[in-house]
Parts: C-alpha cells; sequence; structure tokens
C-alpha cells in the first residue's frame, strides 16, 4: 500500500512515568497534528513499570488509532524497550523519544527534516543540558570512550535521535546479537546528521541511568563492537614475562661473574614473581577472549518478552519477540 505521504513512527520507552505520561501524549499529538508534510503513528512500550502507568497507556492506545501500545512481561532496559518498540513500527522514519519529557515535541520534525532523503539518522545534541553536576560529568566521559571504542565522532550519544527505514530494517536484524539501538545503529556506520535541540528540566521523578548501568552499556560496546578485545593485557603480560626472565638471567650472570649470593636471591625471587605475573596476564587475557566469543553467541539472545499489545480495538496477545 503506497501512502500519500511519509510515517513517522514515534517510539516512548515508559518507565514509571504515570504523572506526565498524558501531559506529554497531548504535547507530542498537538506538534505532529500541526504538519500536513508527514502521517504519524506513536508506540508506547512500557519497560515494567509499578505505578500504574500500564491502565494510563493501554486506554490512550484504546481511544487513538494512531497509538500502540506495548507491554512488556518485566523491566528489560530503555535500550531493550526500543528494539520491541521499533520492531512494531511502520514508519519511513523512526524518532526514538523518552518518555521524561525532556525533550520537546518539536525535536521530532527538527530530527526528520534534517534527514531528509540524504542520512540514514539523526542525533540530537542537548542545548543548555540539564541535571546535576555527575550527570553531566559522566554523560561528556562516557560520550568520549563511546567515540573511542566505535570511533564514531558523535557529540551526544545519548540524546533523541532519528532512524531511516532502511536503517532500523538493518538494527532489526542484529537486535538478537548485540544489546543496544544506538550503538548497533552507529555500528553500522550509517550517514549522520546532527541537530541542536533543547533539553527541559525533568517534570516528575528521577533519572533511571546510574553507575552500574553506565559501567555495563561501556562493557557492552567494548566486548561487541571493540576491534582488539583483550590484546592490550595480553601484550603487557607477554612483555612482564620476557623482562622477567631476562632478569632472572641478569640475576645468574650476577652470581656467575659478581659472586654476590645474597643479590642474587633477591634478584631470583624477584624475577621469578615478575615473570609469574607476566604469565598471569597474558594466560587470563587468553581465557577472557575465548569467554568473550561464547559472550557473544550467547549472552545477548532474546531481548525482551511482549506481554501484551493494545491498540484500537483491544488486546492483541503476543507471546514475545
Amino acid at each position: 500500500m503506497t501512502r500519500s505521504k511519509p510515517l513517522i513512527s514515534v517510539v516512548v520507552p515508559s518507565y514509571n512515568d504515570k504523572p506526565i505520561i498524558m501531559p506529554f501524549y497531548e504535547a507530542i499529538r498537538k506538534v505532529l497534528d500541526s504538519t500536513d508534510q508527514f502521517d504519524y503513528e506513536i508506540i508506547y512500550v512500557d519497560d515494567g513499570s509499578s505505578d500504574g502507568s500500564q491502565e494510563t497507556l493501554a486506554a490512550i492506545a484504546e481511544q487513538d488509532p494512531r497509538v500502540t501500545y506495548i507491554e512488556l512481561f518485566r523491566n528489560f532496559g530503555q535500550q531493550r524497550a526500543l528494539f520491541a518498540g521499533m520492531s512494531k513500527s511502520k514508519g519511513d522514519y523512526v524518532v526514538t523519544l523518552d518518555g521524561d519529557y525532556q525533550y520537546d515535541p518539536e525535536a521530532i520534525l527538527q530530527l526528520v527534516s534534517a534527514m531528509g532523503g540524504q542520512y540514514d539518522m539523526a542525533s540530537g545534541i542537548r542545548v543548555k543540558r540539564t541535571g546535576s553536576f555527575l550527570e553531566k560529568w559522566s554523560s561528556r566521559l562516557g560520550n568520549y570512550i563511546i567515540r573511542r571504542i566505535l570511533g564514531i565522532a558523535i557529540q551526544d550519544f545519548g540524546s533523541v535521535k532519528a532512524f531511516s527505514r532502511t536503517l532500523v530494517s538493518k538494527i532489526l536484524n542484529l537486535r538478537h546479537s548485540y544489546s543496544d539501538v544506538y550503538p548497533t545503529a552507529l555500528s553500522l556506520h550509517p550517514s549522520l546528521v546532527e541537530v541542536l535541540v533543547d533539553h527541559k528540566e525533568r517534570y516528575h521523578g528521577r533519572s533511571h541511568w546510574n553507575i552500574w548501568m553506565r559501567f555495563r552499556i561501556y562493557l557492552d560496546l567494548y566486548i561487541a563492537y571493540g576491534n582488539d578485545e583483550f590484546s592490550l593485557p595480553f601484550r603487557f603480560g607477554a612483555l612482564v614475562t620476557v623482562s622477567g626472565i631476562g632478569l632472572l638471567f641478569f640475576s645468574f650472570a650476577y652470581k656467575t661473574f659478581l659472586g654476590h649470593e645474597a643479590t642474587y636471591a633477591q634478584l631470583g625471587i624477584m624475577s621469578i614473581l615478575w615473570t609469574l605475573i607476566g604469565v598471569f596476564f597474558a594466560f587470563w587475557s587468553l581465557v577472557m577472549s575465548f569467554l568473550v566469543r561464547i559472550y557473544k553467541q550467547n549472552a545477548w539472545g532474546e531481548p525482551y518478552l511482549i506481554r501484551r499489545i493494545v491498540a484500537k480495538g483491544g488486546d492483541v496477545s503476543d507471546e514475545g519477540s
């Protein structure tokens, strides 16, 4: 079926956002109803909320034919929720928008307009970013780490994003292999445009990100997309081993030619310990490289499990994806 206008799919992962669901939904509708250039659909994904968000989202989906509501069995994390939402999207453009209402819905049209037909992906750059000093600092550090791992000059990794249908199809083909949408997309080296977007104070609640979540995503990125894996500790271990063996020979020569027994014993013990440290690092890096290969094949598996899908006309059962 040929559409008269391009379709925008807005995928909104939601977790304990009940107080702001309705005002955010109405704001999205107001912006997208204001343009006659695009048709749109909104896909909400509840990521295991415990505040009753499910009833609010299901009610919206039952009343608005442009809204689809996906309820996950439990909390799988924001990025897995995005995979779920993208898998049900139909748009020529897919925009991922956090459910915390820190982005004005105008960002949807900004990103899509910037993409046009030229780019596979548009990424927002948050101006006047809100949040604590620690959140801003950790985000800047994270952006630096991610740029180094992926080898892509993207200024704001965690900001709002838009994707072409072609890129979404490629991302979904990899959803059982990798854990996060954004690094999966960037690993495909899409043509990319960056757009300045406003970032607002949080209306409700607090950020769900913590140090462990950030560490986990950096570890996943390194394992999934890094090229050298554990070659650096292996090289270090090999160098230490060789230098330890060299020190052992030096201590033996020291005793043979200079006859200092005490110094020989001290150097000998030091060289043996040094060699053992090197062997440990080299052996550890080999074992970890082997485990990483297994991890890549098996660790992520099914990225999410859907409990139900609600659209106008009632529930649509879905046993998972």
